[in-house]
């Protein structure tokens, strides 16, 4: 797992955590910044992760509960169609917590441990008890 961290001349301190797997991306963004105000960046990195999946399309799956915790649906999932370059931002599925499949989860809370104290810097008490429902499970 690769950590990118992000910084912008506003002085904010933001950035993502970004996995890939054998079939899908999983980004987690943390800090000040909504991770679409910088969607360039994250479509660099998920361009050079996604090189080391075999398949042609990529889905690429964006929890939010760590900028947006209030949301009931905090996990994104986006594709990314190789043969063409392109990402569709626009298209998307969203997932509440309860929802999210087994395989995905787990590498969630994968992050979630490791990078707590990260994550937690910044989020509110209402995400915060989102954040421990999913390392409970």
């Amino acid at each position: 797992m690769r950590i990118r961290k992000t910084r912008y001349p506003d002085n904010k301190r933001y950035g993502f955590y970004i996995s890939s797997q054998e079939d899908f991306i999983l980004i987690v963004p943390f800090g000040t910044a909504h991770i679409f105000d910088y969607l360039d960046v994250v479509e660099k990195e998920v361009k050079k992760q996604a090189a080391n999946i075999r398949l042609s399309k990529v889905d690429i799956f964006i929890d939010l509960l760590p900028i947006v915790g209030n949301r009931e649906k905090t996990l994104f999932k986006f594709s990314y169609n190789k043969e063409n370059g392109n990402i569709d931002w626009f298209v998307y599925e969203e997932f509440s917590i309860e929802e999210i499949p087994e395989h995905i989860l787990e590498v969630m809370k994968k992050v979630y441990e490791e990078h707590k104290e990260t994550l937690w810097e910044f989020l509110l008490p209402s995400e915060k008890k989102k954040f421990e429902t999913v390392l409970s499970f």
